[in-house]
């Protein structure tokens, strides 16, 4: 028998890494090979991604998965014993087969993830080389959280932490030396929340920037901006703001609330402002800056700016929304995340439609995956990616740098996409 023959499926609930339950499916191969997928909600969730499946009931406020877990055991498991885990597309092609409307996205995007992760232990290669095979060798520009929170200027919590806010290093040799001017910026800023705001920045969350501290995040982006131009980085290392803007759009009164500041936003002021963010401020990503529908605002921020607008929410990692995106001008860059979409296969179909229409790809970096979503990246050729993380995901990064030696390709100012770094 071959040794990436499956001859195991299991599954339970636990915990993810963001403080969600989590769908945990391990598969077993012949040769005693284990891979292990996880998938759980994200901070925020998107309306167009594939409907995850939860108990409903009041335990852990009715996000439990032990339904899930059962789906793999009872009615994944039968499907793919037998089945060769290093044929992805063959196992994801009968996990395709079930309704993902009953079966659930977090339950078939686990089971992918552990076939691969499986298939890459049969073979003693690394996650990202399964993946992406000899093309896999881009480094994503290294970006790390610096302030978030989402009630700062409005009680309800709308979404998650964001609007999120980032520091970007883009104008380097190699991931390395990347990672090490971020290091930099990241101290200072540690030291100037802690001296002008009173406030303590940690490596997991960022800072969630409660109320009283700013009178608006203008004053925030000033403050940014001042500490990579103070840290000798201006030019070289810049912003990306996750703005989530469909948490803060309220279809009644088609305003986005509670964004910025207190003051409620027309759609041609949230605009405006994306544009201000582009021209007069370090931003080279502005991710999700429209409520998740208005595939025609998306278009028109990208005509007016000339850095890189990422869609998130807007396309769910869904070819046929990309499709329409694109044809459309929406945006330039778009978010490869597995468990969007429920399979590794449905997501690479949409990372190659991307890279054939010159749009970015940018890695996703929670939903259970830990340090594997640093691979994911790799082996899905992102030039730009989520956070990672100042510990587990550097250091996973660096390894693989090390790991390709030099057929590492760390693209610097042309990983952005937008026609500012678009150079010949």
């Amino acid at each position: 028998m071959k040794g990436s023959i499956i001859t195991a499926v299991h599954a339970m609930e636990g915990f993810s890494d963001n403080g969600l339950t989590s769908v945990i499916a391990t598969v077993e191969t012949a040769d005693g090979s284990i891979g292990q997928g996880a998938c759980s909600c994200g901070l925020s969730v998107g309306t167009n991604e594939a409907p995850y499946l939860y108990d409903g009931g009041t335990a852990f406020d009715g996000m439990g998965v032990s339904r899930a877990a059962e789906n793999i055991r009872n009615v994944i498991a039968p499907l793919l014993i037998g089945q060769d885990a290093s044929e992805q597309t063959e196992c994801d092609s009968l996990l395709l087969t079930l309704d993902k409307s009953t079966i659930g996205a977090n339950t078939t995007a686990a089971v992918s993830c552990a076939v691969l992760k499986a298939a890459a232990a049969s073979k003693g290669i690394p996650l990202y080389q399964q993946l992406g095979g000899v093309r896999a060798f881009t480094m994503p520009l290294p970006a790390y959280l610096g302030a978030s929170g989402s009630t700062r200027y409005k009680d309800v919590m709308c979404v998650g932490y964001q609007p999120n806010y980032y520091f970007v290093a883009y104008d380097f040799p190699t991931y390395h030396e990347a990672a090490n001017a971020l290091w930099e910026v990241l101290m200072n800023w540690e030291d100037y929340l802690r001296d002008f705001l009173g406030v303590k920045m940690t490596y997991t969350t960022g800072i969630a920037i409660p109320k009283g501290k700013l009178r608006d995040d203008y004053q925030l982006w000033d403050m940014m901006r001042d500490i990579i131009k103070e840290s000798g980085f201006e030019g070289k290392i810049g912003l990306h703001i996750d703005m989530a803007a469909s948490g803060f759009y309220n279809p009644r009164t088609n305003q986005y609330e509670g964004l910025f500041s207190e003051s409620p936003k027309s759609r041609a002021e949230m605009i405006d402002l994306a544009v201000k963010m582009a021209s007069e401020y370090p931003f080279v990503i502005i991710e999700d800056p429209l409520h998740d529908q208005d595939f025609e605002g998306f278009a028109e921020i990208t005509r007016k700016t000339d850095i890189q607008i990422l869609g998130d929410d807007l396309y769910a990692c869904n070819l046929e929304r990309l499709k329409q995106g694109i044809a459309l001008g929406a945006g330039n860059a778009v978010r490869i995340d597995v468990a969007q979409v429920g399979t590794i296969t449905e997501a690479s179909q949409v990372a190659q439609y991307a890279y054939e229409h010159g749009f970015g790809l940018y890695g996703g970096a929670e939903r259970g995956e830990g340090w594997a979503s640093c691979d994911y990246a790799v082996g899905f050729n992102c030039s730009t990616a989520q956070n990672m993380g100042l510990y587990f995901g550097c250091n996973r990064l660096l390894e693989i740098e090390s790991e390709l030696g030099g057929r590492a390709r760390f693209p610097g100012k042309r990983g952005i996409r937008g026609r500012r770094f678009q150079l010949r």
